[in-house]
């Protein structure tokens, strides 16, 4: 059976209180705290990260867990509030699927194209939203279609991202004209 991880990143201790339920329904679910890749077939990890606050340390941190559990399938579960760009940063610097569950999404937008960030939010429903976020990650850990847990697709990914860094580099230059 595949080892499954869940990494929860939170933004700030306002959000303790979601993440706490969350937490539980983890736990009702068989799901095991871990600090480390582990033998447990349903883990889950707890991190704090912002992509506002601190870019680098949050980008270092998913990193790491990626790499760490790099035998494992993993989804981010994210449980930040205001307007939550981390789920989108998460998903592009890991490449892994990410699950929003803000504590607070009275508004939120789309996220660019062939990001895998799905969020669930209907305040005030929000024990509802917690159920339905871990039935999607349990059903997603069963999709044949794991995008960029192959070296082909990750080299997509990395060829597009240096790609991007070179037209800015244009625009920094005056290259290009607007």
């Amino acid at each position: 059976m595949t080892q499954k991880a869940i990494h929860m990143v939170f933004g700030s201790e306002s959000d303790l209180e979601h993440v706490r339920k969350i937490i539980g329904e983890l736990q009702t679910r068989g799901w095991k705290y871990t600090d480390a890749p582990s033998d447990s077939q349903k883990a889950y990890t707890i991190g704090a990260g912002s992509v506002h606050r601190d870019v680098e340390g949050t980008l270092n941190y998913v990193r790491t867990l990626a790499a760490a559990y790099m035998n494992q399938q993993q989804i981010f579960l994210t449980c930040i509030g205001l307007r939550d760009e981390a789920s989108g940063v998460i998903a592009s610097y890991t490449g892994k699927r990410v699950v929003a569950c803000p504590p607070d999404a009275k508004e939120y937008g789309k996220y660019p194209g062939g990001v895998r960030v799905v969020t669930f939010s209907k305040e005030p429903e929000r024990e509802k939203d917690i159920a339905s976020a871990l039935n999607w990650i349990e059903a997603e850990f069963g999709s044949p279609n794991w995008g960029f847990e192959n070296q082909s697709m990750q080299k997509i990914h990395d060829d597009k991202r240096a790609a991007l860094n070179k037209l800015r580099e244009k625009v920094e230059k005056g290259e290009i004209k607007f």
